[in-house]
């Protein structure tokens, strides 16, 4: 009986890879060899390819041995390939697919493109946050906001340094980790405090210091806003 039941689980996971063209696994180096990046294809995106919906037969994954990447290694990598790493959200879709979390579940944690950039509990922006390493201008217009996170939804890097290229802005943002429910604008769970018995809450994990790097889920059910640039993470691109 049990065998039978894994061979229908085993179809069922063909089918669902062949339909989202997931059958070719790309190969890594092993531990102990020279990073080189593994040629993946290149697949254009454009304006009808948006949605990740879409693009899931594109996703791939990048891994220095079986360690992962830290900040800047994930993203020349990426831009090395012509490819661009996931976003909070579509790194969200991702892990709630029943077939890719599972498929890429040695990826997470993984670094995202979301940027997020905020101060400690109370104290205003001024003219730069975050640490050392990471630091980033805040502009005129945000600078004196309190309890705020300044957020761009797609830095890539662009041969030279990484920049921001997706939509931006300053959203309230919590002044202490927890369950929180999204907020209108991004969908980022930094809205009305919540619990872990709402199913529509994430726990937001944020630092108590001056932070800028990016905001990634750990997992459905965690938004991490605190990992450091050096952090050694999974990378998933398109």
């Amino acid at each position: 009986m049990q065998a039978q039941r894994h061979q229908v689980n085993r179809t069922a996971w063909d089918e669902k890879e062949a339909e989202l063209g997931l059958n070719a696994r790309p190969t890594y180096p092993t531990r102990g060899t020279p990073l080189v990046a593994q040629p993946v294809p290149v697949v254009p995106v454009n304006e009808d390819r948006k949605v990740l919906a879409v693009e899931l037969d594109s996703v791939q994954m990048l891994r220095e041995y079986s360690h992962g990447l830290n900040f800047r290694k994930a993203f020349e990598l990426a831009y090395d390939n012509h490819l661009r790493i996931l976003n909070f959200s579509e790194l969200r879709r991702v892990l709630n697919d029943p077939i890719l979390s599972v498929k890429f579940k040695d990826a997470f944690p993984a670094w995202s493109s979301t940027a997020i950039a905020y101060e400690a509990p109370g104290v205003a922006f001024g003219e730069m946050v975050g640490q050392e390493g990471r630091r980033q201008t805040v502009l005129e217009g945000a600078q004196g906001l309190v309890n705020h996170a300044l957020i761009d939804g797609g830095i890539m890097y662009n041969g030279q340094d990484i920049i921001a290229t997706g939509p931006s802005a300053a959203l309230l943002f919590p002044f202490e980790k927890g369950w929180y429910l999204p907020e209108s604008e991004m969908g980022l769970p930094f809205g009305a405090s919540s619990s872990e018995s709402n199913p529509n809450a994430m726990k937001l994990w944020r630092a108590e210091i001056s932070y800028a790097g990016v905001l990634t889920p750990w997992s459905t059910r965690d938004a991490v806003a605190t990992f450091n640039i050096e952090s050694k993470l999974g990378v998933l691109v398109i």
